[in-house]
């Protein structure tokens, strides 16, 4: 496996913003991403990738992403190929790149900060709740929906029962989605985990936009598989990896081993 670092890189939110009207992307500021990071250094060559906006209103916001190259080949290959406008956006005097570890100890509990695009493909359809007036087909085979919405569902065919906190049940069916995509690499420690806020977000996919949710989770972990681990770093979690979505950004744990 290629050795893999963790990318830094400065960006001002008002060009992106710009750059992302220009480019008929907006309010997908992540396609927008995805397109100016493949333009610059090749398709998935940084993937997964994060943008967390600065604090207090700042204009600035750090991209990070997962890669596999060098930063002399990450220069090279923008100063060569990169468009002008995405080589000023990725300017390569604040690009900044550290390795990873090689190795990862079996049962080392890291916390992490995840962002995430919550879903299930169908694989059969089903039926909608009664109460969902406006939907009088039936979920096709294929449909991407939300977790919450498709395992309540299947689990209260007739609807949610009273008394059931649709927060708490949105929390526990996510987190119980993030355990299933962690293994085998990393078992979830549930109890120092949390959906830090969840949403409806528009994603522009082609020429079709989409409604889908979106979730910050915190939480922590202990390693299982160390190849596991390293490969579902550079894979990311969950879908829409290559648009800003499942990059396990790693953090000391609180909770001591």
């Amino acid at each position: 496996m290629s050795d893999l670092r963790m990318v830094r890189q400065v960006i001002a939110l008002d060009r992106l913003r710009e750059l992302s009207r220009i480019h008929g992307l907006w309010p997908d500021e992540g396609r927008l991403l995805h397109h100016a990071l493949s333009e610059c250094f090749g398709k998935r060559t940084i993937q997964p990738f994060r943008l967390l906006p600065g604090r207090n209103g700042s204009n600035l916001a750090t991209l990070y992403g997962y890669c596999s190259r060098s930063e002399e080949e990450l220069k090279s290959i923008s100063a060569k190929v990169a468009p002008p406008e995405f080589h000023e956006l990725f300017s390569p005097a604040t690009l900044q790149l550290k390795p990873m570890p090689r190795e990862w100890i079996i049962g080392q509990r890291l916390a992490f900060d995840l962002r995430v695009v919550p879903v299930r493909r169908l694989m059969r359809p089903i039926l909608p709740w009664p109460d969902q007036a406006a939907r009088s087909k039936p979920y096709a085979k294929g449909a991407e929906l939300d977790v919450y919405l498709v395992d309540a569902m299947r689990k209260w065919p007739t609807g949610i029962p009273q008394g059931v906190e649709r927060a708490e049940l949105r929390q526990d069916l996510y987190l119980a989605w993030l355990a299933e995509r962690l293994r085998p690499s990393a078992e979830l420690v549930p109890e120092a985990s949390r959906v830090a806020s969840s949403r409806r977000i528009t994603l522009l996919r082609g020429k079709s936009r989409q409604d889908r949710p979106e979730a910050i989770i915190h939480g922590e972990l202990l390693v299982t598989d160390s190849q596991a681990f390293s490969e579902m770093l550079t894979r990311g979690v969950g879908r829409h990896a290559a648009y800003g979505f499942g990059m396990l950004l790693l953090r000391p744990p609180r909770t001591a081993v």
